[in-house]
């Protein structure tokens, strides 16, 4: 199942279940189309309970991510404007999930604006 329109980054990814039937769908739709995935760094600051087995789906996610070689970017979905920029959490969990840099789009400018102006 893809998706008809054309996009450059699935947000809410593990949040938006509608999309994709399972995250390794997700995962490698993202691959074969050149689509981003995100990792949210509020997902980290919820209490526990609000967004169920979080963890562990970004983990399943970040797994296929990476044998698919499917990039990510990392959002702080901040609804606070004290909270824009926060990736903190996000990039605890990416260093214990040993995620390679090269997949993450916004760690610098230049690779983000490349990815993007490739889509276009």
């Amino acid at each position: 199942m893809y998706n008809k329109f054309i996009l450059d980054m699935h947000t809410h990814t593990l949040a938006s279940g509608h999309a994709y039937g399972t995250i390794r769908e997700m995962a490698q739709a993202a691959a074969e189309k050149g689509v981003a995935l995100e990792v949210n760094n509020s997902s980290f600051l919820k209490r526990e309970g609000v967004r169920l087995n979080y963890r562990e789906n970004y983990r399943r996610m970040l797994a296929l991510c990476k044998q698919h070689h499917a990039p990510i970017i990392v959002n702080s979905d901040a609804h606070d404007p004290s909270a824009v920029g926060g990736f903190d959490e996000a990039r605890k969990f990416l260093q214990e999930q040993d995620f390679p840099e090269e997949l993450i789009l916004n760690v610098a400018a230049d690779r983000l604006k490349r990815f993007i102006s490739w889509q276009a």
